[in-house]
């Protein structure tokens, strides 16, 4: 039986993390908005850094490794809102080979226990672009609901 657990990063991980999440991140965003990457990249950078200004220590943003018997397989992003008592997840990623695997899956599970054990945390969301599928049906099968759409048209003469 594989066993999933979430480690808590130190900053060698981190930068690790941040090395990967902007240019993944932006990937997202220039499939979702048809845009060139470099322009996601740019724009990516500076979310992500604004968000997280102060880095691993920036107040109420967690950062895990996921691991799978110990191997790490992915990581994990949530930041807690503690004046609305949520949480968000920012990011969770699972390098290609665990993918398919319910590892996704195990390790929200995990979160959403810490969350409400750990900190008391009562609503958990997350936001998925429209295109990836695959996170959808994830979240949807872990009672994640749709709460609202954003659409986009692009006009043409």
């Amino acid at each position: 039986m594989t066993t999933i657990t979430l480690a808590p990063m130190n900053e060698k991980e981190f930068n690790l993390f941040w090395d990967a999440t902007v240019p993944r991140y932006a990937q997202s965003v220039s499939k979702a908005h048809h845009i060139s990457f470099e322009t996601a990249l740019e724009k990516a950078a500076s979310q992500t850094g604004t968000l997280l200004y102060e880095g691993l220590q920036t107040p109420n943003h967690y950062f895990f490794q996921i691991l799978c018997d110990q191997a790490s397989i992915g990581n994990l992003w949530i930041y807690i809102d503690v004046n609305t008592n949520s949480a968000f997840l920012y990011e969770i990623f699972i390098v290609e080979e665990g993918r398919g695997k319910r590892i996704g899956y195990h390790a929200i599970k995990k979160a959403e226990e810490w969350l409400f054990h750990e900190k008391g945390v009562s609503k958990f969301g997350l936001h998925v672009f429209a295109y990836n599928e695959r996170a959808r049906n994830l979240y949807q099968k872990l009672g994640f609901q749709e709460i609202s759409f954003t659409m986009s048209k692009t006009l043409e003469p």
